[in-house]
């Protein structure tokens, strides 16, 4: 794997200075015609920038002889001597080899991978230093000419500017791609925060279950033991297995509860936020279903809660069943809040069947459930709208009810805005 990786380092050192010798080509004269002017040079910050792991040295040990071949071989191919091309432009890697190593050299005490535009003049300086260098190898010309370096302080700035602006465009670009992926990944998180804080509310629920069954086994221990029964010992086995799940289960609910409780900052959120995940997650979910889906939302009374995971499981669970319960066409979903006296109002409708009316005093029951599947047997575990109920009266304190008729399901709920501003 490592000889793998220094291949692969190698190809990429290789790859980018033929990248800069074939840039070095475009170029303009400047004072002499053997004296090049390119832009060439601003690839070293720019791929420092991108590449994790750039080789400035090898890459500026590879670009100098490379571009003296180059520019020798374009002068053989015009019939100019080999001796005269060679003088010509020698120089040149000078230039590249000072420039690589002053580069190489700020490096270690400036970081481009996040670039800052305080770093421009040190570019700038660089430049002019490797130009200077070059002047001062190349005959014919006087290095201190007033008006020479006025000019090639003037291409330093240039170049300079043109790598600045690169950078700063990059960084800025990778900055707000970041952002966007954090707050995908942060909705999510939202998401799967709520629905992992609803499930431990049932899962909390679940142990007196488990309890009564516990004492249930027992009690039929010391019945069946009473009448000599042979399955008295079976009857105590069974109330000791429930016993041991009844400690895992318990074990499970507490590492759940401390890790969302550790890793999770509880600061709140803006209801037109939640709403707004809610809709895209809404959206999702339809279009993971192959289905369409038109929401409404209705935000008439904006407030901040630290119950937002609450109130993102309990809207959801109500959206996600009007959801599964559409066969076929677009559903509309209306979701609106507001603020009456001291209660603060949820309303969502949908128009995706309806409830029959001898169901919906049992909806709200544990294990009530119309879904049933024909082809699989499979019927839902019906959680959802007992679990919503649970939220809303026992953790919130307030009252959920329902009204359906024509295909059309109202749920309204009521919560004491006491109990969800903050």
């Amino acid at each position: 794997m490592k000889k793998q990786k220094q291949i692969s380092q190698g190809n990429m050192t290789v790859l980018c200075s033929l990248l800069v010798v074939l840039a070095a080509q475009l170029n303009v004269n400047l004072f002499v015609s053997e004296f090049k002017i390119s832009l060439a040079v601003i690839l070293f910050p720019l791929f420092y920038f991108l590449i994790e792991d750039f080789q400035v040295i090898r890459t500026t040990l590879l670009v100098a002889p490379g571009i003296l071949l180059f520019r020798t071989a374009a002068e053989l191919l015009r019939q100019v001597p080999l001796d005269q091309a060679l003088a010509a432009y020698a120089p040149e890697t000078v230039f590249y080899l000072i420039y690589g190593l002053l580069f190489w050299q700020l490096t270690k005490k400036v970081d481009f991978h996040h670039f800052d535009w305080r770093n421009f003049p040190f570019l700038a300086g660089i430049d002019l230093l490797s130009n200077v260098g070059e002047l001062l190898v190349r005959p014919g010309i006087d290095p201190f000419n007033g008006q020479i370096l006025a000019q090639i302080a003037i291409i330093a700035l240039g170049r300079s500017v043109l790598a600045a602006a690169l950078l700063g465009g990059l960084s800025l670009y990778g900055e707000l791609s970041l952002q966007q992926d954090e707050r995908e990944r942060y909705k999510k998180l939202l998401l799967l925060i709520s629905r992992m804080k609803g499930e431990l509310i049932w899962m909390e629920k679940n142990t007196v279950a488990i309890e009564d069954t516990m004492t249930v086994s027992y009690q039929l221990y010391h019945q069946l033991k009473e009448e000599n029964s042979p399955l008295a010992q079976r009857a105590l086995t069974v109330a000791k297995d429930v016993h041991e799940i009844k400690k895992e289960y318990r074990l499970i609910m507490k590492g759940l509860s401390e890790a969302l409780n550790k890793d999770v900052e509880e600061k709140g959120m803006w209801i037109g936020d939640i709403l707004d995940i809610l809709k895209e997650s809404c959206v999702h979910l339809a279009q993971t279903q192959g289905k369409e889906v038109k929401l409404e939302l209705s935000c008439r009374y904006d407030f901040y809660t630290d119950k937002h995971y609450y109130l993102m499981s309990i809207l959801r669970n109500l959206m996600t069943n009007a959801l599964e319960a559409l066969e076929q066409g677009c559903a509309h979903l209306e979701l609106e809040v507001d603020k009456t006296g001291e209660q603060i109002c949820f309303s969502v409708k949908d128009d995706c069947g309806g409830i029959e009316k001898e169901y919906l005093d049992a909806i709200f029951l544990p294990s009530f459930s119309t879904k049933f599947s024909e082809e699989t047997g499979e019927v839902n575990r019906g959680l959802g709208l007992a679990l919503v109920q649970d939220m809303v009266t026992q953790e919130l304190g307030g009252s959920i009810s329902v009204q359906s008729d024509d295909g059309h399901t109202e749920f309204i709920i009521q919560i004491p805005a006491k109990r969800l501003e903050v």
